[in-house]
């Protein structure tokens, strides 16, 4: 009878249904002149699901963003290439994105040396957000994608080991500009058999319901040094 009320209760919580479905694939596209500057969200709120470490685990990242940012550029971002869509809209109206496969470091806005692109391309993809018709959008744009994780046997960036899944800041597990430091208002929901920490350090938790955990942090990730989440499956 708990284990019923168990599995009733998860999928209740993190009405994992609404994200699910099938993953959906950005738009590919070769690097032009074009000048790409990375997102500045005015906010960001993530919420991450996890109720085992070694299947997959979902992201909704709500974002925001000024009108006026997306008139003057092509905002883009990076985003662990270990990620599948499985959602992105913009309210009720259309979203799309594009993945460029080409970046030179002269496309980005600031440019950044040839090192540094290497390294954050070895780990990450890098997308455009494609509106419809960006005078038609409101002063503040609000964007929801949605994300998971592959499935453990295709993970190239992220690795599980010992029950422990641990996801560096500059393996990019939210859309981050890397150039700036960036408030972020995360909520992560666990099972109670799965501990979370940011930096190792614990996070503080409540239990709503029987075998479930809420994490909630108010976190500042810091350019010079960016966030890592483990997730540690106890026994």
């Amino acid at each position: 009878m708990k284990k019923v009320i168990f599995v009733l209760i998860m999928a209740l919580l993190f009405g994992m249904t609404t994200i699910m479905g099938m993953a959906k694939k950005p738009d590919n596209l070769s690097m032009d002149s074009s000048k790409l500057k990375l997102i500045e969200p005015v906010n960001q709120n993530l919420q991450i699901n996890c109720t085992n470490i070694n299947r997959k685990i979902y992201f909704i990242d709500d974002i925001s963003l000024t009108k006026n940012d997306i008139q003057n550029n092509k905002v883009c971002f990076f985003l662990n290439s270990d990620f599948v869509f499985s959602e992105f809209k913009l309210g009720d109206g259309q979203l799309a994105l594009r993945e460029y496969k080409q970046i030179s470091p002269k496309n980005l806005i600031p440019a950044i040396d040839s090192l540094t692109l290497l390294h954050v391309r070895s780990k990450c993809k890098l997308y455009e957000f494609v509106f419809e018709d960006v005078s038609k959008l409101p002063d503040l744009v609000n964007i929801q994608l949605k994300y998971h994780i592959k499935d453990s046997s295709a993970l190239k960036v992220i690795k599980t080991e010992n029950n422990v899944l641990s996801i560096g800041g500059t393996s990019f597990w939210y859309p981050r500009n890397y150039l700036r430091d960036e408030r972020l208002s995360l909520t992560v929901k666990t099972t109670d058999k799965i501990a979370f920490s940011i930096n190792g350090k614990a996070v503080e938790y409540e239990i709503p319901q029987s075998f479930t955990k809420v994490y909630r942090k108010e976190l500042l990730d810091l350019k010079s040094e960016p966030a890592m989440i483990i997730f540690v499956h106890k026994s």
